[in-house]
């Protein structure tokens, strides 16, 4: 099984959604949706960490005035 809590250095309480109940009885999937805090905290081995793990997409949920730490956010990588 994986492991729901994720340690990316520089985030936290990072999370992944995976194997929770949905409202029709189905699992979502692992590896999929992580939620967390802000990433613009992450140091090289957190961004390291979530490329690693498969996440090529960061969608903020934030309101506008919260967004502004993160409006610069570049990662580390490219694919």
């Amino acid at each position: 099984m994986i492991d729901r809590i994720l340690p990316w250095e520089g985030c936290n309480n990072v999370r992944d959604l995976g194997g929770l109940r949905t409202s029709d009885g189905r699992l979502t999937r692992w590896k999929t949706i992580v939620r967390s805090d802000t990433p613009a905290k992450l140091t090289a081995a957190g961004w390291s960490a979530l490329y690693n793990y498969g996440i090529r997409t960061i969608i903020t949920l934030r309101t506008h005035g919260m967004q502004e730490d993160e409006l610069n956010i570049t990662p580390p990588y490219s694919d």
